[in-house]
């Protein structure tokens, strides 16, 4: 396949009726997503700082993921949507590819270690997790995390070329102009480096799961809430590799044809994406009951605080 070039790329700026509609479609869902991430990512880190009953080591590396989380929304999202309006605005296209590769990275390798803390919980006696789990142990594990996705981050950037990218009018999206990369860069480096953690964690979950089923002892010897939430971060992994899904295969795809072909698809697998951000707190407040507590009782703390500065003064 030929390779592209900053040509083909810029050749046609025009707006039809279809493709400005698809636009602002894209718009609007990015934005929602933003909105919702960044409100229920706030929120569970709040959760977590506020309530003893949340600040568990389990629930560090979920703290983890919802910063990562939260500053993809915060930050990643409002300037992928802000390449829509200008042609790679102050080199954005640069920023944005490395900062959602980096954030995209640092919650699969915390849900890879979010499953090895559970398989430690369910599978080991209770003082040999809590001697595998000190403190510092948790904040090496959390560091390595931070430091694996900017390394997996620059692995793939200098590997794929993918610094070689520019903005391209049709899609309203960065794309790659592939230049010197293989076929076999493009497609093993990503892929390999999201889908080795997304197996290490089935796998723990998976033993988790069997052993849990064949031996009463798993889940007699630990607290039926501790099982309960392993389940809910095993479907949270799941929706994870759903939701990443289409964008790997779209990644696939672009490089065995032309761009043109994948318009819509491009547009659409980066929303599906980002929005793994933005379901996890949902997910929690919704079959979680502690982080569904947690969540009612600020609420209606903030409430109340609202209430209790405009009373009215009686003279």
């Amino acid at each position: 396949m030929d390779n592209l070039t900053m040509e083909e790329v810029n050749s046609d700026s025009s707006c039809d009726f279809a493709r400005c509609w698809t636009v602002a479609l894209q718009v609007t869902l990015l934005g929602l997503i933003s909105a919702v991430g960044t409100f229920s990512n706030s929120l569970v880190i709040l959760a977590i700082f506020l309530f003893d009953e949340l600040r568990t080591k389990a629930k560090s590396f979920v703290c983890n993921l919802a910063v990562a989380d939260l500053i993809l929304c915060l930050f990643v999202i409002p300037l992928r949507t802000m390449m829509m309006f200008a042609r790679q605005p102050f080199g954005l296209c640069h920023v944005t590819v490395v900062a959602q590769a980096t954030f995209v990275y640092t919650s699969i390798n915390t849900l890879a270690a979010i499953s090895y803390n559970r398989f430690v919980l369910t599978m080991k006696t209770r003082s040999q997790y809590e001697n595998t789990f000190t403190k510092r142990n948790v904040f090496l594990i959390l560091s390595t995390v931070w430091c694996l996705a900017f390394g997996a981050s620059f692995m793939a950037v200098m590997w794929t070329g993918a610094l070689n990218v520019t903005y391209d009018n049709k899609t309203r999206a960065c794309v790659f102009l592939r230049g010197n990369a293989t076929i076999s860069a493009l497609l093993m480096v990503p892929l390999s480096l999201l889908f080795s953690p997304l197996l290490l964690t089935l796998y723990f979950y998976a033993r988790i799961f069997y052993y849990a089923r064949h031996s009463a002892v798993s889940v007699t010897g630990h607290r039926p809430d501790d099982i309960s939430f392993t389940y809910k971060l095993c479907c949270i992994t799941i929706l994870f590799g759903i939701l990443n899904f289409p964008a790997c295969i779209l990644a696939v795809v672009q490089v065995f044809s032309s761009p043109d072909a994948n318009e819509v698809l491009i547009r659409f697998s980066i929303i599906i994406q980002l929005l793994n951000s933005a379901v996890n707190p949902v997910i929690y407040g919704w079959k979680v009951p502690k982080f569904r507590n947690a969540f009612i009782r600020m609420l209606r703390l903030n409430t109340c605080f609202k209430r209790a500065t405009v009373q009215p003064i009686n003279h």
